[in-house]
C-alpha cells in the first residue's frame, strides 16, 4: 500500500517508484488527468510534496499534471518560478492559465508574440512594459493599437472573422476567447427557444454563412493553422462542406476519418486512392477497353492514365482536376490546350508568371492600351472569383475595374485604403460611415471628407478623437458623445 503524504516510509526513491506506477495506471485506464490529480489530492500529495520526494516538473507533466499556481505555497512564502516549469515543458499558455504574472513571463519568451499567443491582452504588454513599436514587429496591426476594441464586441456588431482578420485578429485571439467551431450553436437554440427565429432560418443562416466554423474557412485561415490552434477535421463536419475543407488543405484522409461522405469527397475534387489509403487494382491499363472515365472513379490516378497512354484532353475531360493533371507531369501549356482555364491553373498551383507564359492572357499591355486585366473587366461577374485567387487590387485597377465594381465583389474599405484609394474615393463608391470608421480613417479626415459631428458620433468616434478633429467643446457636448472606451 502506498502510504499517504507525511507518513513517511524512509525511502523516498521506492515511493516515487510506487506513486509513479499508481499514477501511470490510473492514467492508463481513465484517459483523465483530472482523475490522477483527484486521487493523489485524495492522498494527500501536492505538488511540493511530489518534487520533496524527488519527482522533476517534466516528470509529473509526463504524468498529466499541470504547472504548479503561482499562488499554492503563498502562505509558505515561495514559489516554483515560472522559467523552471517552462524548461520542462510548460507552454506560457499554461504558466497564464496558472496565474504567473506576465513581468515573470517576459523574462523567459523571446518576445511579445508568444505573450499574444498564450492571450495576454495589448493593454497587458503594454503595463509589463512593450512598446508599440515591438507590438508592431509582432504582427499587432494598427487597428489594434489605435483601438483597443474587444473581439466579442465587435463580433456582436455583425463583423465577420474575415473582416476581423484583416484588422489584425489572430487566430489565437479567437481561441483565447474561447471560441470554437460550434460557437453560436447555444444562439441559435437560445433564438429557436424563444420564438425569434424559425429552426429553418437559423439553419439558413448558418448555410449562409453566419456559422464560426463557415466563417474560420473563409477567413482563409488554413489547415494547418487551424489544426494548430487545436480544431480538427470532424469540428467542422456540420458547417462546411468538403470542398471548402479541402481548399483549406485538409487531405481527403483526414475528412474521410472525420466521417465526410466519400461521394462527397469524390464530387469534391477528392482522390478515391487518397481517401482508402491504399492502390486500386493492377490491371494492365494498356490492354483495357476502358474509358478514362471510368477507369478515374474506380480510383486510377492521373499518372496512372498517363503512363498508360491516355492523352490529357482524354484526362481532363473525364475529370481530372488541374492539380492531378499537375501532379502527373503535365506542364501548364499542355493543360491549356486541353481546355484548362487559367483559374484552374493558378489553383492547382502554376505561377502567375507560368501562367502568363502558356499564353492565357497576355500581361503585357498591347498597342491598344488592353492587358489581362482589362479582358477580366469585360467579364465583370470574375472580379469576385479573382479576389478568391488572390489577384492585386493595383492589377484589377490596371484593367479599368473600377472601385465601385471592386466594393460589389466584397473588398472591404480597409484593403481598399491599403490599396491607396482616398478617403473621397471610398465615400463616392457607398462605403459606409462605420466602413470608413473600421478602415482607420481619422476623426478629421472625416470631417475634412464632408461628414458631420453627429455621423463621426454615430460610429463611435469619441470625444478625443473629436477634439483632434478640431471640434469645440460646445459642438462636442451637444453631439452627445462619449469619453468611454472599450477596454481589453
Amino acid at each position: 500500500m502506498v502510504p499517504a503524504s507525511g507518513n513517511g516510509n524512509g525511502n523516498s526513491s521506492e515511493l516515487k517508484q510506487q506513486l509513479t506506477a499508481l499514477m501511470k495506471a490510473r492514467l492508463e485506464k481513465t484517459k483523465r488527468a483530472d482523475d490522477v490529480l483527484m486521487m493523489m489530492f485524495d492522498m494527500g500529495y501536492y505538488h511540493k510534496d511530489l518534487i520533496d520526494i524527488g519527482f522533476t516538473f517534466k516528470e509529473l507533466k509526463e504524468l498529466g499534471w499541470p504547472p504548479c499556481n503561482y499562488y499554492d505555497y503563498e502562505d509558505q512564502g515561495f514559489h516554483y518560478t515560472a522559467k523552471e516549469q517552462y524548461e520542462a515543458g510548460y507552454s506560457i499558455r499554461d504558466l497564464r492559465k496558472a496565474q504567473y504574472p506576465i513581468e515573470e513571463l517576459k523574462g523567459i519568451v523571446a518576445g511579445p508574440k508568444d505573450l499574444l499567443d498564450a492571450g495576454f491582452k495589448i493593454s497587458e504588454l503594454r503595463s509589463a512594459g512593450f512598446s508599440d513599436d515591438e507590438l508592431r514587429a509582432a504582427g499587432v496591426a494598427e487597428f489594434r493599437l489605435r483601438n483597443e476594441a474587444d473581439l466579442r464586441t465587435l463580433m456582436k456588431s455583425g463583423m465577420t472573422v474575415k473582416e476581423l482578420r484583416i484588422l489584425g485578429f489572430t487566430l489565437a485571439d479567437f481561441v483565447n476567447e474561447g471560441f470554437d467551431a460550434n460557437s453560436f450553436y447555444d444562439d441559435v437554440l437560445r433564438a429557436v427557444e424563444r420564438g425569434a427565429e424559425t429552426a429553418e432560418q437559423i439553419w439558413g443562416r448558418i448555410d449562409a454563412g453566419d456559422s464560426f466554423a463557415v466563417q474560420l474557412i473563409e477567413a482563409g485561415f488554413t489547415a494547418d493553422e487551424l489544426k494548430k490552434a487545436g480544431f480538427k477535421a470532424r469540428d467542422f463536419l456540420l458547417y462546411v462542406g468538403a470542398e471548402g475543407m479541402l481548399r483549406a488543405g485538409f487531405t481527403v484522409k483526414e475528412l474521410k476519418e472525420a466521417g465526410y461522405p466519400e461521394d462527397e469527397l469524390v464530387k469534391a475534387g477528392g482522390s478515391f486512392t487518397e481517401s482508402v489509403g491504399e492502390s486500386p487494382s493492377t490491371e494492365d491499363l494498356s490492354k483495357t477497353e476502358k474509358t478514362a472515365e471510368v477507369l478515374r472513379k474506380e480510383g486510377y490516378s492521373a499518372l496512372q492514365l498517363e503512363a498508360a497512354g491516355y492523352s490529357i484532353r482524354e484526362l481532363y475531360a473525364a475529370g481530372y482536376s488541374a492539380k492531378e493533371l499537375k501532379d502527373a507531369g503535365y506542364t501548364v501549356r499542355e493543360l491549356k490546350d486541353a481546355g484548362c482555364s487559367a483559374e484552374e491553373a493558378m489553383r492547382a498551383g502554376y505561377s502567375e508568371d507560368e501562367v502568363n507564359a502558356a499564353g492565357f492572357w497576355a500581361y503585357e499591355y498591347t498597342n491598344e492600351g488592353y492587358g489581362v486585366y482589362m479582358q477580366l473587366h469585360e467579364k465583370r461577374s470574375n472580379v469576385r472569383q479573382m479576389k478568391q485567387w488572390n489577384y492585386g487590387i493595383d492589377k484589377l485597377v490596371a484593367g479599368g475595374v473600377s472601385i465601385s465594381e471592386l466594393k460589389d465583389a466584397g473588398y472591404l474599405a480597409m484593403e481598399l485604403r491599403q490599396a491607396g484609394f482616398t478617403l473621397k474615393e471610398l465615400k463616392h463608391a457607398g462605403y459606409s460611415t462605420m466602413d470608413l470608421r473600421t478602415a482607420g480613417f481619422s476623426a478629421k479626415e472625416m470631417r475634412a471628407a464632408g461628414y458631420s459631428i453627429n455621423d463621426l458620433v454615430a460610429v463611435n468616434y469619441y470625444i478625443g478623437d473629436l477634439k483632434e478633429a478640431g471640434y469645440s467643446d460646445e459642438e462636442i457636448k451637444e453631439s452627445g458623445a462619449r469619453e468611454f472606451r472599450i477596454v481589453w
